[in-house]
């Protein structure tokens, strides 16, 4: 339960931030108690790089990659502790993304 209300105040957070966006460049947006909940990067109106999420406790939540707005390399998932619980391959596009579990464990 704690988990579905975290990701609903972040999707809150996401959405009313959603319109502060930048077109272009670097930019942050806090979680409503002042700490980092999400850095990017902007190119054209679209993600560009590493993007960082981190849970209201400052750990970090996730690190994605993307290219000219597309999903690339590998995205990796913590829990609330700073634990790896998933990474996810970001294969070309029109291919299946393999799944890795936190203990090696590829599915593709």
């Amino acid at each position: 339960m704690k988990k579905l209300l975290c990701l609903i105040s972040l999707l809150i957070v996401s959405i009313a931030s959603a319109n502060e966006l930048p077109t272009d460049g670097k930019f942050q947006i806090n979680h409503p108690n002042g700490k980092l909940y999400l850095k990017g990067e902007l190119k054209n109106d679209q993600k560009e790089g590493t993007w960082e999420f981190y849970y209201d406790n400052g750990q970090l939540q996730a690190v994605e990659n993307y290219s000219g707005g597309r999903s690339v390399g590998v995205w990796k998932y913590y829990d609330q502790k700073g634990k790896l619980t998933k990474k996810i391959d970001q294969l070309m596009e029109g291919s299946d993304q393999c799944v890795f579990s936190s203990d090696g464990q590829s599915f593709c």
